[in-house]
């Protein structure tokens, strides 16, 4: 669990960065990283696991494809902690540095707060500024058939100027991460979504994660994890119908059974996985006509291209034809849903407004919503 956990923050990370300033150290001085670990009522957190993460060539073959850290620690009774290791560790060949990351490692992952804190290991002596754990007091209330979220943003623990905040749901069978839903939002946000979207058995628990970038290569970056909160949110009055349907996509003829299995997991779970400009549309076969559809919800979907808007179509029988588009939403979206439907239709399409170069290249899943 602790593994899979730390793939989903530390995956980009270790890919996607490049080499950074050079060292004011050699191959063979031995270099220091040091911090302290901040409770999230303020005090400093002694007997925590601080995980390094090296995102080097060799870190990422070694350490288990980096899902665990290249080494770790435990901080003593003031919260501090160290890490010493030679300089080729940080570098490559021409004295480039390579990008780090310290975050907490232990509690009860993946649920409780955790920051990690990112930069470039110039100097011989490396001071992290500290690292402060967020507990956000997430909390929601259920208003009809709304829920409303809430959250403290990071000024409680004196942050200032983020970068971005994000709302994230996990699934029961969501993989490593929170993919049940997601949305940026504002530190003084209440987000207020239908209930529909979290109830039954997927929903699991809901989180802010807050970014600040690091304004150069020689300064810091933060990701700030909230603690999660896992009071159930029950479906009521609602039914969802297409759960374990058929679906499937342009230009390949087989079923998938991904787009409506209730998983919205990550690769090799998406329902389509690699983009393709080939791939303009998904459909759902509900198996029957259903009287009264109120809802249609798109979970986690992207496309190549130019941006437009996804369309959704209904129809009963589409020996004929599809039947005439009921309703859109921006293409920058990736999470969305159309509510208020009130019609019947056993086939449920989710089309690009134009193609040339586009392609839907994933999508983690689709539900199709009646009222009882």
């Amino acid at each position: 669990m602790k593994r899979m956990f730390v793939l989903v923050f530390l995956l980009i990370f270790i890919v996607s960065c490049n080499l950074g300033p050079s060292a004011e150290y050699g191959p063979d001085d031995t270099v220091t990283i040091s911090g302290t670990c901040i409770d999230a009522d303020s005090t400093p957190y002694d007997d925590m696991e601080i995980g390094l993460w090296i995102a080097s060539p060799e870190s990422w073959l070694t350490d288990f494809f980096g899902l665990t850290p290249s080494t770790y620690t435990v901080t003593d009774s003031t919260g501090y902690y160290e890490f010493l290791r030679k300089g080729r560790d940080f570098t490559a060949d021409n004295g480039a540095t390579y990008k780090v990351a310290v975050m907490n490692y232990n509690t009860n992952l993946p649920f409780e707060p955790h920051t990690r804190i990112d930069f470039y290991p110039i100097h011989v002596e490396n001071d992290v500024p500290d690292l402060k754990l967020w507990n956000a007091e997430c909390d929601f209330s259920l208003t009809n058939d709304m829920v409303d979220f809430t959250f403290e943003g990071l000024s409680k623990i004196g942050e200032t100027e983020i970068d971005s905040y994000r709302f994230e749901v996990k699934a029961k069978i969501d993989g490593i991460g929170y993919n049940l839903w997601q949305k940026k939002i504002d530190e003084n946000d209440i987000i207020s979504l239908p209930r529909y979207l979290f109830g039954g058995n997927q929903y699991l628990g809901w989180r802010i994660v807050a970014e600040k970038k690091a304004p150069s290569d020689a300064d810091f970056g933060y990701v700030y994890m909230s603690e999660t909160d896992t009071t159930a949110i029950s479906l009521t009055d609602y039914t969802i119908i297409s759960l374990g349907k058929n679906s499937y996509r342009e230009a390949t003829p087989e079923t998938i059974k991904t787009l409506t299995d209730g998983g919205f997991g990550p690769y090799p779970s998406y329902s389509l996985s690699i983009g393709s400009t080939d791939v303009s549309w998904l459909v759902l076969d509900l198996g029957q006509v259903y009287d009264s559809i109120y809802a249609v919800a798109v979970y986690g979907i992207g496309h190549s291209g130019d941006t437009g808007k996804y369309y959704l179509i209904f129809d009963d029988d589409t020996t004929d034809g599809w039947g005439e588009k009921i309703d859109s939403v921006s293409m920058n979206e990736s999470y969305f849903y159309f509510e208020n439907i009130n019609k019947s239709a056993r086939y449920v399409r989710i089309e690009l407004s134009k193609m040339s170069g586009m392609g839907i290249g994933y999508c983690r899943e689709i539900s199709v919503f009646r009222k009882n």
